[in-house]
């Protein structure tokens, strides 16, 4: 028997205090009788370090992480990162980036300090585990290759596993989990909108799982944009709820709805890992992962456009222009979207969600891979 540290990401976001308690319930029903100890990972644990080396490993617990500075910004650790005794494993990490398409993908690149902290973790374990094939091959690009993609832990309610999906038989209940992106606020009322004009009888639940308060982690002026978006939907959906620094609270939401809409990727997975039917709208290369990964389609929220086609032809010459097409883009919300959505939930809803059938089989199949990582665990 030993002990495990887990730097987790839980500060306010629902979905991260959901990878949280699904990472610790994986670790408990796999690895019985060791005990888990958690640190915040946007802290260093100079304060802890003769008790992280004492642990069997130091285990990064899910969550975007993987992004240029991940070393230190996004794990700030120590230093002298020799100073570390123990494995450091990551658990169901992913690559992040906005807004995650492809030009996203061929621009992105690790830090020297990042590069350095991921050669030490990967010559300290077996495997390590991430949450999409994106990552795994983001990673492989950089020469590691001892990487399981195990999906993310929130993937997994053991209680669900093994089991099928079964059509709601009828829409009660729809909750729409909201963008914090101010880009993408217009769109989600249009989409408000949208399911209210196709199940206009069906209670639409609308969710900020980052809060509308300002604090520590959100700034007035994100603040007073989310409060004015909420102020809109106030026309159209029956209930607004803040599931900000809170698990049970998202949990109790969702566990009365029939379907999920909406930007969270976290509400989408906690749907599907409940066998219930969810429909994601992709705001970043985290919705795009997870949707190739498990074959389900997303709907994009976004589109990437030169910046000289916002310039007017009849002011700037055309060299003008052709150089801020060579050098500049802009990411602008799809003016598409709502409809699309519409039109897909339309389908499934016609189609009794043949769409869905075989997801409960992909979860299943994926969870004989994120047990082989966490039988590998030392």
């Amino acid at each position: 028997m030993g002990k495990y540290v887990l730097l987790v990401g839980a500060m306010k976001n629902f979905g991260d205090f959901l990878i949280v308690d699904r990472a610790k319930r994986l670790l408990r029903a796999h690895r019985p009788g060791e005990k888990l100890m958690e640190l915040p990972r946007w802290e260093p644990i100079y304060s802890h370090l003769e008790e992280v080396n004492a642990a069997k490993a130091i285990i990064l617990c899910g969550g975007p992480a993987y992004q240029p500075n991940f070393y230190p910004k996004i794990y700030p650790l120590v230093e002298e990162l020799d100073s570390i005794k123990v494995p450091i494993i990551p658990f169901g990490l992913g690559w992040y980036a906005f807004p995650g398409d492809d030009i996203s993908w061929e621009q992105f690149y690790f830090t020297a300090s990042s590069l350095k902290l991921l050669r030490k973790v990967h010559n300290s374990c077996s495997f390590t585990s991430c949450r999409d094939y994106l990552t795994k091959e983001l990673l492989a690009r950089y020469g590691f290759k001892n990487v399981l993609m195990t999906g993310d832990p929130a993937w997994y309610d053991l209680r669900f596993i093994g089991k099928e999906f079964i059509p709601p038989r009828k829409i009660n209940t729809i909750a729409l989990s909201l963008p914090q992106r101010y880009l993408y606020h217009d769109q989600s009322l249009k989409i408000a909108k949208a399911m209210k004009e196709l199940l206009p009888r069906t209670k639409l639940i609308c969710t900020f799982h980052r809060g509308i308060e300002a604090d520590q982690y959100t700034s007035l002026t994100e603040a007073q944009r989310l409060q004015r978006l909420k102020k809109a939907l106030k026309i159209v959906c029956d209930e607004i709820i803040n599931l900000g620094y809170s698990l049970t609270k998202g949990l109790e939401t969702y566990r009365d709805c029939d379907l999920h809409i909406g930007y969270r990727l976290h509400a989408h997975i906690l749907f599907l890992s409940q066998r219930k039917p969810s429909f994601l709208l992709e705001e970043d290369g985290r919705g795009r992962g997870f949707s190739e990964a498990i074959g389900l389609r997303s709907i994009p929220a976004y589109v990437r456009r030169p910046l000289s086609s916002f310039l007017d032809k009849r002011q700037f010459p055309r060299k003008v222009r052709g150089a801020f097409r060579r050098l500049n883009w802009i990411v602008v919300p799809r003016r598409t979207t709502a409809e699309e959505l519409q039109n897909f939930v339309k389908e499934e809803l016609d189609s009794d969600f043949i769409r869905f059938r075989g997801v409960s089989q992909i979860f299943d199949g994926y969870y004989q891979i994120m047990r082989q990582f966490l039988q590998s665990l030392p």
